[in-house]
């Protein structure tokens, strides 16, 4: 600004323009303010050429340019945050978390990079957790010697006030161990059926006594709220149940799968689907914790997908064609102005989020794709267009798939993988419904029967059991076996 005004004849409002314009690197408005300025030093004397290399001095020192101390500064900074980053890498990313709490898209890219540092991130916990995120303590060594712990105040909808009724009553009286006491111990004023439903889709009440399924916990929650608003009221008008006398002698713990004393029951309902739980946390939180629902593709995708969202923006990957599996979020239907429809929609997979615009021609082809909330395959012509300090990179869409749909196409072989050491006779009844009940198709099914340590056999089954590789087979044979037990070739 000081050469602008003694050189190019500036005045200081002028000349912090010019700072703006340079900031900004505006390529227009620069060349309007080089006129301007080798116009001022034409006018005090100055040389135009001298003037000319001053101003493109300048111009290159905006971009970017320190002085010693902002240096000296930043270095500082620099080194403190590496040294954090690597001596007390949970601490740091918590750190990270906590204070972006409210930008969902930088919380997705934490989570991201903790676990690609090989750290474990957990679900909220009533129990554990703080009003941010927090470092919580666990057995073993190394990085499995701790965990980051999601806030409560992370969760949507769940207010200062509900989180620190939720710590006074921990801080009181202990940690809770069911849902009904919750309900009873913590203000339902201050932490309400709202609040209470939130921290259920989140996970937060999924550490309590008799490892109540969410849905269970949601099923039985109005009930709870009766209960502990009648006797918070009880006790505010100095009343002293039975139930109140009962409960201040030893508690008498119900047996596993029973209903608890004093009506403590719970409903027998299914357990939400994979996707129907992840749906839920994203609602409470903005974003999947327990999983991604891409994560039952991940064969999928490194078959069919050639980047992922995060590859743009991190430099591993260029301007050019690319194939990115995702979910579609922030859909946007609009009107050109010729009178066409188009779509601008965010697609997001478990590294970030990537913007993708559909022009008239593609979106006649796949709009019923990009409705369907599925995941899908978008393939297109990926470009930056922003520049390097500020880069903004977007595709054009080209073409799109559901991966349920790719995966039927390509699919020919389900493998059932199984521990011949922990199966049981109820088990092998409840698959042969299950393969018996599948929808039939061209897969072959295959079950690798692996004793640990000494061998596994392959059980080819008749082509008359050859199924289709649906998501209903997938979650059947998850919930008999738990996670991953079946891939896909």
């Amino acid at each position: 600004m000081q050469i602008a005004q003694v050189l190019g004849g500036y005045s200081l409002g002028g000349a912090d323009l010019l700072r703006r314009a340079m900031g900004k690197k505006k390529p227009e408005e620069m060349e309007k303010q080089k006129q301007t300025f080798l116009s001022g030093a034409a006018a005090k004397g100055v040389d135009p050429r001298i003037a000319d290399q001053v101003f493109e001095l300048m111009a290159y020192f905006a971009g970017y340019g320190f002085n010693r101390s902002h240096s000296a500064a930043y270095g500082w900074i620099t080194y403190q945050t590496a040294y954090l980053k690597h001596h007390f890498p949970h601490e740091f990313m918590a750190g990270l978390m906590s204070c972006d709490a409210d930008n969902v898209d930088n919380i997705v890219k934490y989570i991201a990079e903790a676990r690609a540092m090989g750290l474990t991130v957990e679900r909220p916990d009533i129990n554990e957790s703080l009003n941010d995120f927090t470092i919580t303590p666990r057995e073993g060594e190394g990085l499995s010697a701790k965990v980051i712990r999601f806030g409560l105040g992370a969760v949507k909808g769940v207010g200062t006030n509900a989180v620190d009724a939720i710590i006074e009553a921990r801080a009181t009286e202990g940690k809770f161990e069911s849902l009904f006491e919750v309900c009873r111990r913590v203000d339902t004023q201050k932490c309400n059926r709202r609040v209470l439903e939130q921290l259920i889709k989140a996970g937060a009440l999924d550490g309590l006594d008799g490892g109540r399924h969410r849905a269970q916990l949601l099923g039985a929650l109005d009930g709870a709220l009766e209960r502990g608003a009648s006797e918070q009221r009880d006790r505010r008008s100095g009343q002293t149940s039975l139930f109140g006398l009962l409960a201040s002698a030893e508690p008498i713990r119900p047996a596993s799968g029973t209903p608890a004393l004093g009506g403590e029951s719970y409903p027998e309902i299914e357990v939400w689907s994979p996707k129907q739980l992840l749906a839920f946390e994203k609602e409470a939180l903005g974003f999947y914790v327990s999983g991604h629902p891409l994560d039952r593709y991940r064969g999928d995708l490194q078959r069919y997908a050639s980047a992922t969202t995060s590859d743009f923006p991190a430099g591993r990957k260029g301007v050019g064609d690319a194939a990115i599996g995702g979910i579609v979020s922030q859909y946007r239907e609009m009107i050109t102005k010729k009178g066409d429809k188009m779509a601008r929609f965010m697609l997001e997979d478990a590294e970030g989020t990537l913007e993708v615009i559909a022009f008239p021609k593609t979106f006649e082809k796949v709009r019923h794709v990009l409705v369907s909330d599925e995941p899908i395959l978008c393939s297109g012509a990926v470009k930056n267009e922003g520049n390097a300090e500020a880069p903004e990179w977007k595709m054009l869409l080209e073409s799109a798939a559901p991966l349920s749909e790719l995966r039927q196409q390509k699919t020919s072989r389900v493998d059932i993988h199984l521990n011949a050491d922990q199966l049981t006779h109820d088990q092998v009844d409840e698959l042969k419904t299950i393969l018996a009940n599948a929808e039939r198709g061209n897969c072959q099914a295959v079950i690798r029967l692996k004793i640990p340590l000494r061998s596994e056999t392959l059980v080819v089954l008749p082509e008359a059991w050859a199924v289709s590789p649906t998501e209903d087979l997938l979650t059947r044979l998850e919930r008999l076996f738990g996670d991953r037990v079946a891939t896909l070739g």
